[in-house]
């Protein structure tokens, strides 16, 4: 959790509309429980700035079917979680090419 205290408030100086965390399935990855203990760590402003997701795949489906080509969609974390995201992107884009 010490990477993710030093991680959050770095992504916060993205340009961006808003900062999502998410638990995925694997026996290291960090639970939405473990991410609030960090983030009650960090600035307020950042703490308020922060939305938990529990399910992270209808999220970005809804990015992928709802993006107006102006926003992007940047995904961290380690390279279990982006490889899960990118196998799961392409497929979502198979649907959508078929």
């Amino acid at each position: 959790s010490k990477n993710q205290l030093e991680q959050l408030p770095l992504l916060s100086t993205f340009n961006s509309v808003s900062l999502t965390v998410t638990e995925f399935d694997h026996p290291h990855a960090m639970t939405l429980s473990q991410f609030q203990e960090v983030v009650q760590e960090v600035p307020e402003k950042l703490e308020q700035a922060i939305q938990y997701v529990a399910d992270w795949k209808p999220y970005v489906t809804n990015f992928i079917n709802h993006n107006d080509c102006d926003e992007m969609l940047l995904i961290t974390g380690s390279l279990y979680f982006v490889s899960d995201v990118r196998q799961f992107i392409v497929k979502e884009f198979q649907k959508i090419a078929n």
